[in-house]
């Protein structure tokens, strides 16, 4: 028998080479996935920002329009002699609208108690009926009313400010408060009218009581749609409790502001006829708000900020209540020939750098041009006036933040802001801050908006942008013939096109904007195939509807100044009823026009109040004259 021998061949072990090569291509995989995702978010990160800074940039100036309009009245009033035109019926209802509350304050709170008395709660009048001394369980029927959508009397709401207001007369400009007891307190920014917000805070931080101190830091009011709503829960509360509710005063608690920001339009909206005695409640209770708070010697509460020549010292022995409007030293009078009293205007610089002031992250102090008032402070700032009065941090509001809240200056500035989703349907989170008894600072976060918990970073930043770009598109819009001007002007060849630096640097001349205009220019405008900017498509996609489209530069005039217009409307119109007459309307154009260096044809404003007076009865609707200006798409 032979035998035979077979050799089995050796397959090559290629698992471990298999198993390497597979793991590399994960390897690899991840990588790539992960740096396509950080560009991805990157660029989304990218996207929010230029929306949160279009947003702040045209907050901004807005407010800088505000105060500088504010400063032109002063002209007026200052300027115009018993012999002038035009302008001095104009400069006497300022004076009127203007003045501090008066002198007599017997008289004044017996004609106030005298008005409360006299207004009648109509029998259709099915809400909450408020008598004093308020008890909590009043004040809880007034919270669920408020939350259907319901208005409170005016009767009712004229009683809560003068009482709220009686109060706050006996405090004192800064307060001290002591942790020792309550062990805690929270500090709560901003609200801007934002009911959802303030519910939600009490929903997750509990109503104020004895055991529960708050400190409202200012800006109660404007911009949202239940301002009234806040300032009548807030004033409640702060009579339940007038020892552990504090209202700080901020830079919107100023009746000028309120003609601007919603605040007096939303009195008339819901008081008509009892809307300018609702509104002269208001004023008179903002100027009574104390100025700052103080706890435990260690940290100073305000609603904006510092400069270098804050005294706290000088700041307790000021007359609060002269100050009706923080935009001026104090009242303006037709008889005035020389400038304040330098101790005036000291008193008034420090209350103006409290209210409206901003932290900056380089060293110095400088005047706040981004709002047109108070100053921008640095470290150094910061630093000095805390160690001046031995404390150790500044909690303020007054800046929307994206986390609701923001530490600077090494951790000794804290701003906190309390309007969530201000600029647009979550565009920020909103917060507020808990302070123990070693006053160690804890922050809460939270939304008031329900939508924002379905959506995702993209769909929020797309809506924020969305928004921001809108506004911005307004805004150029309103400024078309400006631009188009300084735009032709670069054009020499008349090319119709700019080069992208060229072109951002017309929008910054002319808007005052500082904005990434590189970044935004393809939401923008059109370019060509070399990346030139096609200046002239700047306006596509929308125009002014207008009641004098025939006169279209008139009409882009009144639609750009339509904010400045409403403001001096609502100053004219004290009893809040909605109308003025077209006397008043060419009155204010005439004003306005020396504001705006003669952009409104003179020989076109009477045919504009009777173009606007649309049932022809001498008088003009708000609601037609805001209806009469507004961009649409085409």
């Amino acid at each position: 028998m032979g035998c035979s021998s077979s050799i089995q061949k050796k397959e090559p072990d290629t698992s471990t080479k298999s198993g390497t090569y597979k793991a590399d291509q994960v390897l690899n995989s991840s990588i790539i996935i992960q740096k396509w995702f950080r560009r991805y978010k990157a660029h989304l990160e990218i996207r929010r920002r230029c929306a949160w800074k279009i947003f702040q940039e045209i907050e901004y100036s807005a407010e800088q329009d505000q105060i500088n309009l504010y400063n032109f009245f002063n002209e007026i009033v200052t300027s115009i002699n018993n012999n002038g035109s035009y302008g001095k019926k104009f400069a006497d209802i300022l004076e009127k609208s203007d003045s501090t509350p008066t002198a007599n304050i017997t008289n004044a709170e017996t004609e106030a108690v005298k008005n409360i008395n006299s207004t009648k709660v109509e029998n259709f009048y099915k809400g909450p009926h408020v008598t004093l001394p308020l008890e909590l369980q009043n004040v809880h029927k007034l919270l669920e009313y408020f939350k259907t959508g319901q208005v409170l009397h005016a009767k009712y709401v004229k009683l809560i400010l003068h009482e709220a207001k009686m109060k706050a007369k006996l405090l004192p400009n800064v307060l001290s408060i002591d942790l020792n007891i309550t062990k805690q307190i929270t500090i709560v920014g901003d609200l801007h009218g934002k009911l959802d917000d303030l519910f939600t805070i009490f929903h997750k931080n509990g109503l104020p009581s004895n055991e529960n101190p708050y400190i409202f830091n200012g800006d109660f009011v404007d911009r949202g749609k239940f301002s009234i709503e806040i300032l009548v829960i807030l004033c409640c509360f702060y009579l339940l409790y007038p020892r552990q509710v504090v209202l700080n005063r901020g830079n919107h608690e100023d009746y000028i502001m309120n003609s601007r920001y919603g605040f007096t339009k939303e009195v008339a909206t819901k008081y008509k006829l009892q809307a300018g005695k609702v509104k002269e409640f208001c004023r008179e209770f903002f100027a009574w708000l104390p100025l700052a708070t103080i706890i435990g010697n260690k940290i100073l509460v305000a609603h904006g900020g510092l400069s270098d020549r804050t005294d706290l010292e000088l700041l307790k022995s000021i007359p609060r209540n002269q100050f009706v409007s923080i935009l001026k030293p104090t009242h303006i009078s037709l008889e005035e020939t020389e400038p304040p009293p330098i101790e005036i205007l000291q008193e008034w610089e420090q209350v103006l750098d409290l209210l409206w002031s901003d932290p900056q992250p380089t060293c110095g102090k400088v005047f706040n041009k981004h709002r047109g008032g108070g100053c921008c402070f640095g470290p150094d700032v910061t630093d000095s006036v805390l160690r001046k009065h031995k404390l150790d941090l500044l909690i303020r509001s007054h800046e929307c933040k994206f986390e609701g809240y923001e530490y600077a200056h090494n951790n000794k500035v804290l701003t906190v802001f309390s309007a969530s989703s201000y600029y647009a349907d979550g565009s920020n989170l909103g917060a507020y801050i808990k302070l123990d008894v070693n006053l160690t600072p804890r922050i809460v976060q939270f939304s008031a908006t329900k939508e924002n918990k379905i959506n995702s970073f993209k769909d929020k930043v797309g809506i924020h942008e969305e928004c921001a770009m809108k506004e911005l598109k307004e805004k150029i819009h309103a400024h078309k013939s400006q631009l188009a001007d300084v735009f032709k002007q670069m054009d020499i060849n008349n090319t119709g096109k700019l080069s992208v630096s060229q072109w951002a640097n017309g929008l910054e001349k002319v808007l005052h904007l500082k904005l990434p205009w590189t970044i935004l220019r393809a939401k923008l405008v059109d370019v060509d195939k070399d990346g030139n900017v096609l200046y002239m498509s700047s306006w596509d996609g929308y125009k002014v509807n207008s009641a004098i489209s025939q006169m279209s530069l008139l009409s882009e005039t009144i639609y750009r100044n339509k904010q400045a217009l409403e403001t001096v409307f609502r100053i004219i119109d004290k009893d809040c009823s909605g109308f003025i007459s077209t006397e008043e309307m060419e009155e204010a154009c005439h004003m306005l026009n020396k504001h705006t260096n003669g952009l409104i044809p003179e020989s076109g404003i009477q045919d504009l109040a009777k173009t606007l007076d649309i049932n022809k009865d001498g008088k003009i609707d708000f609601n037609e004259f805001l209806e009469a200006f507004r961009l649409v798409t085409t």
